[in-house]
């Protein structure tokens, strides 16, 4: 983000829909912004559509994350099953 633009810059991206979290960073950036999209096509609209318009914005950096339904150990087969299951020893 260009330098004195990080307020306003946060500001425009608070409103759009995508967006699920902004912070202010102490880093090789300025701004942290997580957003959620349904695939990769939309990602590319955000960046080009929505981002592309924000004026302050000198760069961006995306980083993909795949997000799928937590699994538990289930034992599925009470005869063979999985076995049971021990956790890893802590470090």
């Amino acid at each position: 983000v260009a330098p004195g633009q990080t307020p306003e810059v946060m500001r425009r991206l608070d409103p759009l829909p995508q967006t699920r979290l902004i912070t202010h960073v102490a880093s090789d950036l300025s701004v942290l912004c997580t957003g959620l999209v349904t695939d990769r096509s939309a990602l590319a609209l955000f960046v080009d559509n929505e981002l592309a318009e924000i004026p302050g914005i000198l760069a961006v950096s995306v980083d993909v994350m795949l997000t799928e339904p937590r699994r538990y150990w289930l034992d599925r087969n009470l005869a063979s099953g999985l076995g049971e299951f021990h956790a890893p020893g802590l470090l």
